[in-house]
């Protein structure tokens, strides 16, 4: 009996020394790291005893993924986010703590309440965020094998760009860039509005002082999510972040973990991103997109969002990190293909308004939803031999290429009565351009041309190179550039047009 207690006690002794060891070492440590990082401000984090955390998860018997155990402290539920001693090391855990707390201010990163400095590795706790990780919800193979409901696009789309402004805001708000370095869907919790929350700082670093890049902390290189770069120079910017965050993009598009690739076949020596980037050169968007996603009824707004998204991913995914854009830009752009129903619905009700005939309407609308049935467009289905433009024969075939870019379609253009120079409107897609047409800038006007005289020759000229194309691909007609200010004058005459530069009815319903 004598002896049991002996161990007994010598056992608590060496059990509490070996706490008071852990919480010098780590306090000192996070002492240090708050001193430094936050620059003298109060950052209001409270130290809990490795009992509570104990009592409060239950002795971690409700665990949510690795790591992360849902809990009760003080009437609120909290996450607590312990790992074995040896998996992440203890300065790993404390730079973790550090800039959670530094971010704590902002809306879509995780706050930290507390954490316990009595381990090895110090247990943080963190709010309660109650509706898990972002990847139960959109991988397809785990949304089937916990049977939930897949994350609608809209939702998806949402998200990313608040995570997107919050790296972002990591990239710019200190006096120094600061990268997460580990950007995936295992680093985003959701609450129970589906707001995204920013975790796991573990490989967080700034870039120093008069300096462009960083070292990445210790054994970096060999994680799952390096880029490039770092497999290369060793070295990271910020642009390492956007690749990563490119990466996120495409599992949202495609609902597929980059790391257990469940549907689409890539071979074994190549790798997720560079099977998107092949990809998209050959094969339609919907063969690789999540079938969840197939599945919503978006019309052309939801087609021109996830094509939008594609292209941004793969931008962000370039192999030279010189060539992909800051987050900033990337935010924008999120910002930007967001309001796409939206913009797209104001321009339908802008042409739904015009005076013109309802086939002009729908021949714009077509050409502002890239609906027509171009050699860009068809190339996939009908597996085209070729998809340069039949015009001009130097170009592929898109609507904005046609109605813009094509010598034949600048001809159409010049031999209007304004002889009008089709490259003054600024237009990098055919949205653009019936943008510009139905609501002309100020430059296109002037004191003898209103706003409906414009959009009538605009809308006719289209129509004309619209014709002619079909003429030259079906009807085997010879294209004579000579012949079209002719051809142009002639239409107008046609369809009973007053001059362009007198008076103008656009009421046209003899038109046709």
């Amino acid at each position: 009996m004598r002896s049991w207690l002996r161990n007994h006690f010598f056992k608590r002794t060496e059990e509490r020394k070996e706490r008071e060891r852990a919480f010098l070492e780590n306090g000192s440590l996070l002492l240090e790291k708050l001193i430094v990082s936050c620059n003298a401000k109060p950052i209001p984090i409270r130290t809990f005893s490795a009992q509570e955390l104990r009592q409060a998860t239950d002795n971690y018997a409700n665990a949510q993924f690795c790591g992360w155990y849902k809990g009760s402290l003080e009437g609120r539920m909290v996450f607590v986010n312990r790992f074995p001693d040896k998996l992440i090391r203890a300065d790993l855990k404390i730079n973790d703590i550090v800039i959670s707390a530094q971010m704590s201010g902002h809306s879509n990163v995780l706050k930290p309440i507390g954490c316990c400095l009595e381990t090895p590795s110090p247990i943080s706790v963190y709010e309660f965020a109650a509706n898990g990780f972002l990847a139960d919800l959109v991988y397809v193979s785990r949304v089937a094998n916990r049977k939930l409901q897949p994350m609608a696009w809209g939702s998806r789309l949402k998200i990313a760009r608040q995570i997107a402004h919050v790296i972002s805001y990591l990239h710019t708000a200190f006096s120094r860039p600061v990268l997460h370095m580990s950007i995936n869907m295992r680093s985003i919790l959701l609450d129970e509005s589906d707001v995204p929350k920013l975790i796991h700082f573990f490989y967080s670093v700034s870039i120093p002082e008069g300096e462009t890049d960083v070292e990445p902390l210790e054994d970096f290189r060999d994680m799952w999510f390096s880029t490039p770069e770092l497999r290369a120079s060793g070295k990271v910017t910020e642009k390492n972040d956007v690749y990563n965050f490119g990466q996120l993009l495409l599992e949202l598009l495609t609902g597929e973990d980059s790391l257990r690739i469940t549907r689409l076949i890539i071979e074994e020596d190549s790798s997720f991103v560079a099977y998107m980037h092949n990809s998209a050169q050959g094969r339609s968007i919907n063969e690789i997109l999540d079938p969840a996603i197939l599945a919503e009824e978006g019309g052309v707004s939801l087609d021109q969002q996830l094509q939008a998204v594609l292209e941004l991913a793969l931008t962000c995914t370039k192999e030279d990190p010189h060539r992909r854009p800051t987050m900033v830009d990337v935010t924008k752009e999120l910002r930007r293909i967001e309001r796409f129903p939206q913009v797209a619905e104001d321009l339908w009700g802008s042409l739904r308004n015009l005076k013109l005939n309802e086939r002009f309407k729908m021949l714009l609308w077509r050409i502002a939803n890239d609906t027509l049935p171009t050699g860009a467009r068809m190339k996939q289905p009908c597996e085209m031999e070729t998809t340069c433009c039949p015009l001009c024969k130097t170009e592929e075939e898109t609507c904005l290429h046609l109605f813009k870019s094509c010598l034949a379609a600048k001809a159409a253009w010049f031999s209007s009565n304004w002889g009008f120079c089709i490259e003054s409107l600024n237009a990098n897609s055919g949205y653009d351009l019936i943008k510009s047409i139905v609501i002309p800038p100020a430059h296109v006007l002037n004191e003898q041309v209103t706003k409906e005289q414009f959009v009538l020759m605009a809308a006719k000229i289209m129509d004309y190179i619209w014709r002619l194309r079909n003429q030259v691909m079906f009807e085997n007609k010879k294209l004579n550039f000579q012949a079209i200010p002719f051809e142009i004058s002639q239409q107008f005459e046609e369809q009973g047009s007053a001059s362009l530069k007198g008076k103008v009815y656009i009421d046209e319903s003899q038109a046709m």
